[in-house]
C-alpha cells in the first residue's frame, strides 16, 4: 500500500463500529515532510512491524516521528520462509503462474502457526491503551492482511467486512505500484523475470488466499474462538476489553 488507512468506521455485529483514530494498516512507509506531518497528527502510541530484522535493515521506515511510538518487531519470516523453500525453489526452476499461485497459497497456510507465538504481544498492547497503533510490513497486504483480519475478527467485525477491508490492496492504483515492486523483486531474487501472470498473482490479494488461512486455522487449532485464545490469549475479560477501547456506538466516535 501506498499509504496507511485508517480501519475506524468498520462495522461489528452488535452494531457498533471501530473508532477512527485507534487502529491503522500500512506498508513500509517512508514518509516525505507533508506526509510525517500527517503521521504526526495521528499520535501514534505503537507501531507494530512484522518484518524481518533483514528487511527493517535494509530498509529502514516510519523515521522521524514525532512522540517516538513504540515498535514492536513481530518477525514471521522464519516459519513463512522454512515453510515455502520447496515452492520457491519450483518458483526458480519455473517463473510462471502455477508456482507463484502455490506460493501464495502455502504462504497464507502458513500465517496462522507463523503469527501464534506472537499475536498475544500485540493484543496485550492493544489491551493496554497502546493505541492509535499502526500495524505494517513491506508491502501492507498478506502478513498485515491476516493480523489485520485476526484483529477484525476479535472485533466481531462480519466476514464480509473483513474479507472487503483486504480486498482494497487490489485497488489498481495500489496494485500497479505492487506489480512493479514485485517484479523487481523476483528479477534481483532469481535473476530472471516472472511472467506477468505471475508477478499478478504475487502482487495482489485474492480472497481464496485469505481463505486458505481461516481453512488452516479451522484445520490445525480447531477453529477460530480457539486460535484467539491460544495465540492472541484472548479470554473473554481481554477481549470485553479490547472492544470498549476499540469500539463506539455509530454515534460516539
Amino acid at each position: 500500500m501506498a499509504e496507511w488507512r485508517d480501519l475506524g468506521g468498520l462495522p461489528a455485529r452488535d452494531g457498533r463500529r471501530i473508532r477512527p483514530g485507534r487502529l491503522y494498516r500500512a506498508g513500509a512507509l517512508q514518509p516525505d515532510a507533508a506526509q510525517r506531518m500527517a503521521l504526526n497528527a495521528l499520535g501514534l502510541r505503537l507501531i507494530c512491524d512484522l518484518r524481518s530484522a533483514t528487511e527493517r535493515a535494509a530498509h529502514p521506515c516510519l523515521q522521524g516521528l514525532a512522540g517516538e511510538p513504540r515498535r514492536l518487531h513481530l518477525e514471521l519470516s522464519a516459519v513463512l520462509d522454512a515453510g515455502t523453500a520447496p515452492i520457491v525453489q519450483q518458483l526458480r526452476r519455473n517463473p510462471g503462474v502455477v508456482a507463484a499461485e502455490a506460493l501464495m497459497q502455502r504462504t497464507y497456510e502458513l500465517l496462522p502457526s507463523a503469527c501464534a507465538p506472537k499475536l498475544a504481544e500485540l493484543f496485550a498492547a492493544l489491551c493496554e491503551g497502546e493505541v492509535p497503533a499502526l500495524i505494517h510490513c513491506t508491502a501492507g497486504k498478506d502478513r498485515t492482511g491476516f493480523v489485520i483480519a485476526m484483529l477484525l475478527s476479535a472485533l466481531e467485525v462480519p466476514q464480509q467486512d473483513i474479507l472487503a477491508d483486504y480486498l482494497r490492496a487490489a485497488q489498481p492504483e495500489l496494485l500497479a505500484v505492487a506489480q512493479v515492486r514485485t517484479a523487481r523483486l523476483m528479477q534481483l531474487l532469481f535473476g530472471q523475470p516472472l511472467e506477468q501472470a505471475a508477478v499478478l498473482a504475487l502482487s495482489t490479494v485474492r480472497p481464496e488466499y485469505l481463505e486458505a488461512s481461516f481453512s488452516a486455522i479451522a484445520r490445525e487449532f480447531g477453529g477460530l474462538e480457539v486460535y484467539l485464545q491460544r495465540a492472541a490469549r484472548l479470554d473473554s475479560q481481554a477481549r470485553r476489553r479490547l472492544q470498549s477501547l476499540l469500539l463506539a456506538a455509530n454515534t460516539d466516535h
